[in-house]
């Protein structure tokens, strides 16, 4: 169905192009136009599409992870939750509470908390059950990982229901309409000499971008929630949200194909796939096996989510310990690992922003601009900090065929950072030359005041003197008047 906005054009434009004479030219050219395109006397190729999926019918969309880090506070939450509130049997103090403690040097380890049950009665065995109302997630596997540096990150990895993907795979879109509408409607406004065109293809894939998006909203609520019942209260901009895509295939999904071909196979298909396989350059190759694909740049955006994962594996023959379709992943053993990364990258790009004002521009005030400048050499040394904690778990908390793709990444991040903290050292220390010159031009005008206050103190001094001199006079001559009259 059109929207309204687009149903109020072309009733304008109906109206413009059957009587002419009462609208402008340009309405009056794109009215008649309009009749035509309607009556089919202009021959266009129209999109044959009448069901479209992200991916292709080979893929299951598995679950969504979501990762955070957490500080002491809010893992020593976590630990009396679990001391509170956890299933009998799933926390042992002699066991468990190391796991729970920080420490700036030492105390690398994991703890992989369990399952909690989302909206079922019985399920597997788990730590605890949470209902939520209309979500579109069925299972949530918690986990730990513990860096050097005192650095956390909890990992929640959410199951998706059945219900929930089931729009994904083979949706109708015979009801997508193109259409063209008015920038705006308002006739004073310069947005009424605009008419923006929408084609099908563009629709189609909104239309399907929409329901991801709905569901990864969904499943980021639903992580906001569970974050709570543990006791922490994070934001959903706080976390990194990776897709995971399962396929029955031998062969990975992003493949290469002949252009030429391609265009002519897609001109032939009543079936519509978003995300196809022939973009083999959407790749990120994250990981050494090639059945193991990943895409990260275009998706933030549109789907919400900072990567999808695509793990292609033989179902009937994968030994069911290296089951992807059926197993909860954690940091140290799976792709997620990489989801550390991305967060350094969302706290590189917001430190950037904090701080472009300051290095870009020069019109704020000295003193507001070197505490900018100083915040944000503090967050850079925490991030530094950060980067060399991950750069150390490689080893043992990195499956080897992530462990050369984060090394990659970690370099150019760090590379990014000391670039960073150069100029910023170099804008704090001539912000601090300025501060101190602006001060030493305070304390000279400060002296010609103290200056000037000494001379009027002395003034007062002075005529405060000559009063008591001229006091003193009249009254030894009152005394010796008083005298001579005895």
């Amino acid at each position: 169905m059109k929207p309204l906005k687009a149903r109020i054009t072309e009733g304008i434009l109906s109206a413009a192009g059957k009587a002419p004479i009462v609208f402008s030219r340009r309405l009056s050219e794109a009215g008649k136009y309009f009749l035509l395109e309607s009556k089919g006397e202009l021959d266009f190729d129209e999109d044959p599409t009448e069901t479209a999926s992200l991916f292709d019918f080979s893929c299951d969309w598995k679950a969504i992870g979501v990762v955070v880090q957490i500080d002491h506070n809010e893992l020593s939450a976590i630990h009396n939750w679990i001391k509170g509130s956890a299933s009998t049997g799933w926390y042992a103090p002699e066991r468990d509470s190391e796991v729970f403690e920080t420490k700036f040097s030492g105390g690398l380890s994991y703890r992989n908390l369990g399952w909690i049950n989302i909206n079922k009665q019985k399920g597997v065995a788990a730590i605890a059950s949470i209902e939520i109302l209309e979500s579109c997630c069925s299972n949530c596997y918690v986990s730990i990982q513990k860096l050097a540096h005192g650095f956390t990150y909890l990992s929640l990895y959410m199951l998706l229901s059945e219900s929930a993907k089931k729009e994904l795979f083979s949706s109708d879109v015979r009801h997508i309409e193109k259409y063209r509408c008015f920038q705006s409607l308002n006739p004073f406004s310069k947005g009424f000499k605009i008419i923006e065109h929408h084609d099908r293809h563009n629709g189609i894939e909104r239309y399907i971008y929409g329901h991801v998006e709905k569901i990864v909203k969904d499943a980021k609520q639903s992580s906001v929630y569970i974050l709570e019942m543990l006791g922490l209260h994070k934001k959903v901009d706080d976390l990194v949200v990776v897709a995971d895509i399962c396929r029955n295939d031998v062969a990975p999904y992003f493949v290469e194909a002949d252009v030429g071909a391609l265009s002519e196979r897609r001109g032939e298909e009543k079936h519509r796939v978003i995300i196809e396989r022939y973009r083999g350059y959407m790749n990120d190759e994250i990981s050494s096996d090639p059945n193991e694909n990943s895409c990260r740049q275009r998706f933030s955006s549109e789907l919400g989510v900072d990567r999808i994962f695509i793990k292609s594996q033989n179902d009937n023959a994968v030994d069911q310990f290296k089951d992807f379709r059926n197993t909860g992943m954690a940091l140290y053993d799976s792709h997620l690992f990489t989801s550390m990364l991305i967060d350094v990258d969302k706290k590189f790009d917001s430190v950037s922003e904090f701080s472009n004002g300051v290095l870009l521009r020069s019109k704020k005030e000295v003193a507001r601009r070197y505490k900018i400048l100083l915040n944000s050499k503090v967050k850079l040394d925490s991030l530094r900090e950060n980067i060399k904690a991950i750069e150390g778990s490689i080893g043992w908390a990195c499956d080897g065929r992530y462990a050369e793709y984060s090394k990659r990444v970690i370099k150019w991040q760090a590379k990014k950072v000391d670039e960073l903290q150069l100029a910023i050292e170099k804008r704090r220390l001539h912000s601090g030359d300025e501060l101190q010159y602006r001060n030493l031009l305070f304390q000279k005008k400060n002296s010609y005041l103290v200056l000037f206050l000494a001379l009027v103190q002395i003034g007062i001094a002075y005529f405060q003197i000559k009063q008591v001199e001229s006091e003193s006079d009249f009254k030894v001559e009152k005394i010796y008047s008083f005298l001579r009259a005895k």
